[in-house]
């Protein structure tokens, strides 16, 4: 067997209380860390992702989920499917039938101080999505992603550009305008993707 330019790594165990959520996935925490113009490190957005059953990862393309957590606390919020899977909004698993929503995470102190240093070893990126995947015992760093995917994490929130993360953007010299979209309600926002696609698949199956 040639494993040239192959690397074998072994599977991350992961802790009872995601195997009870999504026992089919490694099911990722995504903390996204923005070091400002002082060096100082903020969460912007973290979220847990579950994976649905029979897929092998929990990616949020695939049909998995995106979570909500409270950066202060590790407590769980709701959970939505990306729209072309729908766009539900949801509180429990559809598979395993656990709910998630009012869950605290374990080892969130650990998590947030794990991604907190991360950040601070790589300071030209300034903007990173940390994936970390809770085993046993502790967090464990699996990538981080310059390229985070905005939609699925500033779904939980009323946008990314809030007057706070305006600012610290400002001192590095980006800035955008003060309102691009009329404001809207995120459900209001999931109804109107879900259609969206909706109508797509239609035309297409027209076609």
């Amino acid at each position: 067997l040639d494993l040239t330019g192959y690397l074998l790594q072994a599977k991350v165990p992961q802790h009872d209380h995601l195997n009870a959520l999504a026992p089919s996935t490694t099911n990722t925490v995504r903390v996204v860390t923005f070091l400002d113009h002082t060096n100082t490190v903020h969460i912007h957005f973290a979220i847990l992702r579950l994976g649905r059953q029979g897929n092998v990862a929990d990616n949020w393309d695939r049909g998995g989920i995106s979570v909500a957590i409270d950066p202060a606390t590790g407590v769980l919020g709701a959970g939505v499917l990306k729209p072309k899977y729908g766009g539900q909004w949801l509180e429990v698993h559809p598979d395993s039938g656990v709910r998630f929503t009012g869950q605290q995470l374990p080892y969130w102190e650990e998590i947030v101080a794990l991604c907190l240093q991360a950040a601070r070893v790589l300071p030209k990126v300034r903007s990173v999505g940390w994936d970390v995947a809770i085993t046993p015992t502790g967090p464990v760093l699996i990538e981080g992603n310059p390229d985070w995917d905005l939609p699925m994490v500033q779904v939980h929130t009323q946008g990314y550009l809030q007057p706070a993360i305006r600012e610290q953007l400002a001192h590095l010299g980006l800035r955008f305008p003060e309102r691009t979209l009329p404001p809207v309600s995120l459900r209001d926002w999931s109804v109107r993707l879900r259609e969206r696609y909706r109508d797509r698949a239609f035309y297409r199956r027209g076609k």
